[in-house]
């Protein structure tokens, strides 16, 4: 599904955009930015704001912020939609706020219509490494081409691996990212708004959310939130998500 234009009406170019968002995590968020624009490959960044409680402000020419007004919680599928929907670059690369990447990653990954590449948990050698497995790389008509992450997932876990299952099922093949080229930067469940034993407690949110993922399908004709954008300046716009009735 080719989209000539973002949702704002500008010109899709061939390039890379990487696309971010987060909530209360400036600190990691400017450390990873940082590596980003290491990359003489990279065009721009488009980062949303999800309510964070200080604004977000960066001045740089090739960094675009949206900020989101009013959401009383973290949604990772809704934002990064929202964020991904914002690139202007034929090619763009899913970032977390905690993700570093080597200055040559943009060189050495090259996806193309028939494969992405993505961080895989089963290569990790260490614990902190698994987490790598939301880093993701791949054409901006390949992630529209099965309407980006599942909105039906609106808690912690399993929205990435979703995400790829479908692409596959595009026959869209799976490539690894390997471990050396990215780095997680380690922080607490607490950080990511999780409890603690989260990951021991049974039937976790990661669970429901694979049963979603099963029983809840998502595709094109699935809708995705709708916001009303106010344009601040070129690289600043404001967001208000349109409530469903």
């Amino acid at each position: 599904m080719e989209r000539e234009s973002n949702i704002i009406g500008e010109e899709i170019k061939e390039g890379v955009s990487i696309f971010c968002a987060a909530m209360n995590r400036e600190k990691n968020l400017l450390k990873s930015l940082e590596s980003w624009l290491a990359n003489k490959l990279l065009d721009e960044v488009v980062i949303v704001d999800w309510s964070s409680d200080n604004p977000l402000t960066i001045e740089h020419e090739k960094v675009k912020i949206i900020r989101v007004d009013e959401e009383p919680r973290w949604v990772l599928t809704l934002a990064f939609n929202l964020a991904a929907q914002f690139t202007t670059r034929s090619n763009i690369c899913k970032a977390d706020c905690d993700y570093i990447l080597s200055d040559t990653f943009l060189n050495k990954y090259k996806p193309n219509e028939n494969s992405f590449f993505a961080g895989n948990y089963k290569i990790a050698r260490n614990e902190n490494e698994k987490f790598l497995n939301g880093l993701a790389f791949f054409t901006r008509d390949a992630f529209f081409s099965i309407n980006g992450y599942s909105e039906n997932i609106l808690t912690y876990g399993y929205d990435d691996s979703d995400l790829y299952k479908r692409l596959e099922l595009n026959l869209i093949r799976r490539l690894d990212i390997d471990p050396d080229d990215a780095k997680h930067i380690e922080h607490s469940n607490k950080a990511r708004g999780l409890s603690e034993n989260f990951w021991d407690a049974p039937f976790s949110g990661f669970d429901k959310n694979i049963e979603i993922s099963k029983n809840m399908f998502w595709c094109n004709e699935s809708k995705s939130s709708q916001y009303h954008i106010l344009k601040n300046d070129q690289r600043s716009y404001t967001c208000k998500r349109i409530l469903k009735q």
